[in-house]
């Protein structure tokens, strides 16, 4: 403005716009919280697993928010080297690190973090940089759900072998001719027809074991695409 004194800058948390040394307009921005946020962040802690918040943003609105998400650990004002430096410090510390950004300033700590996870996938460079991208930025339907997957994974891997082992213990032997002191010399024959058999079942088994995952793994419900309107 011509003639005129314009400042625009923060204090004490707000921007302010003053003319002439008087304030002239006051603005306050915050972030949003994700209302998915609060309930994914519990339902992890159910699983043992700790949280940490290592955010870019100021001391007040970080400590802001972790508060209300019920974090105690966290690390404000970090840059994209602070990232990868506390990233580093929990893995040499024996903990398997799962990052979850969805900017720039988190491609490191994504790639160098044991799970990088991105939240959007719309910068192609981020979505490349991650193990697991989650398009639709659901916390609760997308992060918890990684988890419920790895777990049911692992279950079913666990009882695979498991099957595996119980299979092979009692197959090994006969086909190394534990039945022939009952059925004699004779039970060769028939033993390529049965190893065949034997070999089919066992992979059909274990396919059809690991199909079940598909019907273990809990969706949480996705909201209407229309909220219907009240009759009158």
């Amino acid at each position: 403005m011509r003639g005129h004194d314009v400042f625009v800058g923060r204090e004490g948390g707000d921007t302010v716009l003053k003319i002439d040394g008087r304030v002239a307009g006051r603005f306050s921005i915050e972030y949003r919280v994700r209302e998915s946020a609060a309930r994914a962040i519990q339902m992890l802690r159910e699983r043992g697993i700790s949280i940490s918040m290592v955010t870019g943003d100021r001391g007040d609105r970080a400590e802001a928010v972790a508060s209300y998400l019920g974090i105690g650990d966290v690390h404000h004002s970090a840059g994209p080297e602070e990232k990868e430096r506390i990233v580093k410090e929990m893995q040499q510390s024996g903990e398997y690190v799962a990052f979850v950004g969805d900017g720039v300033n988190d491609a490191v700590a994504v790639s160098v973090s044991d799970v990088g996870i991105v939240i959007g996938g719309r910068d192609r460079s981020m979505a490349e940089l991650g193990d697991i991208v989650i398009m639709n930025g659901d916390l609760r339907g997308g992060i918890v759900e990684i988890f419920d997957i790895a777990e049911s994974t692992l279950r079913k891997v666990r009882q695979n072998l498991a099957w595996a082992i119980v299979y092979n213990s009692i197959l090994v032997p006969v086909a190394a001719g534990a039945l022939v002191p009952l059925l004699g010399l004779g039970v060769y024959g028939y033993l390529p027809m049965f190893s065949a058999l034997a070999m089919g079942m066992s992979s059909t088994s274990v396919v059809l074991n690991t199909l079940r995952l598909r019907s273990r793994i809990a969706h949480p419900p996705r909201p209407p695409l229309y909220k219907a309107s009240p009759a009158h």
